[in-house]
């Protein structure tokens, strides 16, 4: 599989705090929860494929109260699991595209906006959250894009520039890459 986020403390699926990732196999974007145990590992899989070009959306949340977690793609619940008893905590960071410090599953993609929030999101929120008014500057997802800037205009106009792996072309490696937008995002 690819990791696309991954909060765990030795890169042991059990000791996960959470995790989303795609499979290998099915292309489909899942989710775990970790409980610090290695039988309470919560599994939320969404049978949906996600390597279709586009923009996708996941968000998984977690009720401390009723232990119920739930996966959203795209503000669609795919899955729901309950007798979440714990998540495992670390003082490790977030890792955007990668498992921990193992040198596995490393994501070849673009991951755009990502938020914790400290409760669970109602899924009407997560529905709002999908269908919000953002857009994005860059359509190119192969290699990796980093570094990115924006400068705006007194007319409302900017530009948004970013380092791009393999953008100009697969033999020329690292450039710089950007897009101009008048004040109407256009």
């Amino acid at each position: 599989y690819r990791v696309i986020l991954d909060k765990s403390s030795d890169g042991n699926s059990y000791n996960q705090n959470y995790m989303f990732y795609v499979a290998d196999d099915s292309h489909t974007v899942n989710a775990m929860f970790g409980g610090g145990e290695s039988d309470t590992e919560k599994h939320f899989f969404s049978g949906q494929a996600v390597d279709d070009g586009q923009w996708h959306h996941a968000a998984l949340t977690f009720e401390i109260g009723t232990g119920t977690g739930r996966f959203y793609v795209d503000g669609a619940l795919k899955s729901e699991q309950t007798g979440i008893t714990k998540i495992a905590t670390s003082d490790t960071p977030v890792m955007l595209g990668k498992w921990g410090s193992i040198p596995y599953g490393e994501w070849d993609g673009a991951i755009d906006d990502v938020q914790i929030y400290d409760r669970a999101l109602s899924a009407h929120e997560i529905e709002m959250l999908v269908a919000s008014n953002d857009f994005h500057v860059n359509s190119f997802t192969t290699g990796r894009q980093e570094q990115p800037d924006i400068a705006m205009a007194e007319d409302g106009s900017f530009v948004v520039v970013w380092q791009s792996d393999q953008q100009a072309s697969a033999a020329h490696g690292w450039g710089v890459s950007g897009q101009r937008f008048d004040a109407d995002g256009v």
